[in-house]
């Protein structure tokens, strides 16, 4: 009992998208994600690896949104900034 009262309360799953843009990774999480609600999901690692500077710009702008909802989407971490 404990365990399961840990998980529903403190549990996130994270994925890592190094080469997918978010359309992707939305669409193919979004089609089997409902077995797993209300537990939220972030994407740990992504980087967009050979996207242009706008799709990145876009692809951030979109999961912003979808993180300000109610999807279960709680957000991003970006990897490799170009310096």
């Amino acid at each position: 009992a404990a365990l399961r009262e840990a998980f529903d309360t403190r549990w996130v799953h994270g994925l890592n998208s190094r080469w997918s843009t978010w359309n992707f990774v939305n669409a193919m999480v979004s089609r089997s994600y409902k077995q797993f609600e209300p537990v939220p999901w972030f994407i740990g690692q992504y980087g967009d690896n050979g996207q242009t500077k706008e799709v990145i710009q876009q692809d951030l702008a979109s999961m912003d949104r979808e993180a300000n909802s109610e999807s279960g989407f709680a957000g991003v971490a970006f990897f490799q900034f170009h310096t």
